[in-house]
């Protein structure tokens, strides 16, 4: 499974890369309007297109496998009949068999003490939910910051351009506009409000699962609402970075074990433990 999910984070980190070979392309002409003629631009901005969209394809596949595969694991862990196989099979057949880039959990994936059944089931989720709210909302913030610092920097480039009255501001402000629609038109802020709705979905998941799981057995359809929940929240974004998890997984480890030996809420109406400070 891990295997897979590095597998799914490089194709997504190659798309990033062309992405950023779609704004070189774009803005060069701007620039340096001597280098090559319209039509090589053009065609190698085509294939660096094609290319980006083949591993975004490449991307989505490799994340949906790791996903049954996470899915078969929660599964597994919680209760005690086992899924079905032949559909584990297909999954394993199809997942990656290289080493994986991302760091480990730190202990077991679950820490539920609970008896297999529907309540570890929902404590599996609220676990999980916890964790991708958190992660979640730090890669939104990384990729709000990189987006906030192309646009501010496309549009000091077009004050700078007018204040000094340099002859070259008409190409200085047609590349900062390009690279502005580019980055935005082309991902990134696509990338953002991915990840800002998974980690809002997310945590509506981890709240209706810790709802559930309230001093009583859930039923059969309390349970499916509140997995469904999170594979919706999960399937709203691409896979977390690992240097996030890489990065936080310590401290999350911390809270997250804090809050489990505590009866009483750590912080907040909805008893959810409350991350502040930097990573």
């Amino acid at each position: 499974m891990s295997a897979t999910f590095s597998a799914a984070k490089f194709w997504w980190r190659l798309v990033l890369v062309l992405w950023g070979c779609s704004l070189a392309l774009a803005v060069t002409p701007h620039l340096w309007p001597g280098l090559g003629g319209g039509h090589a631009v053009a065609i190698a901005s085509a294939v660096a297109g094609l290319l980006s969209f083949g591993a975004r394809w490449r991307a989505e596949a490799r994340y949906q496998t790791a996903e049954g595969l996470r899915r078969h694991l929660l599964l597994t862990d919680a209760l005690p009949d086992l899924p079905d196989q032949a559909e584990v099979a297909a999954l394993r057949a199809q997942a990656s068999a290289g080493p994986s880039s991302d760091p480990g959990p730190i202990g077991p994936y679950f820490t539920s003490g609970a008896t297999k059944g529907r309540t570890r089931l929902l404590q599996n989720i609220e676990e999980s939910a916890f964790y991708s709210t958190h992660l979640a909302r730090r890669t939104a913030h990384i990729c709000l910051a990189v987006l906030t610092l192309i646009i501010v920097g496309s549009g000091a480039v077009l004050y700078l351009g007018a204040v000094w009255d340099d002859p070259r501001t008409p190409l200085f402000a047609d590349a900062a506009l390009t690279a502005v629609a580019t980055v935005v038109v082309g991902g990134l802020a696509d990338l953002t409000r991915g990840y800002l709705s998974l980690a809002r979905r997310a945590d509506d998941a981890r709240l209706k699962a810790k709802q559930v799981d309230a001093g009583r057995q859930p039923t059969e359809s309390e349970v499916l609402q509140a997995m469904v929940s999170y594979d919706a929240a999960l399937a709203s974004a691409t896979p977390i970075p690992g240097f996030v998890y890489a990065r936080m997984r310590f401290r999350l480890d911390q809270v997250w074990s804090d809050r489990s030996k505590s009866a009483e809420p750590t912080s907040g109406v909805d008893g959810g433990p409350e991350i502040t400070g930097s990573a």
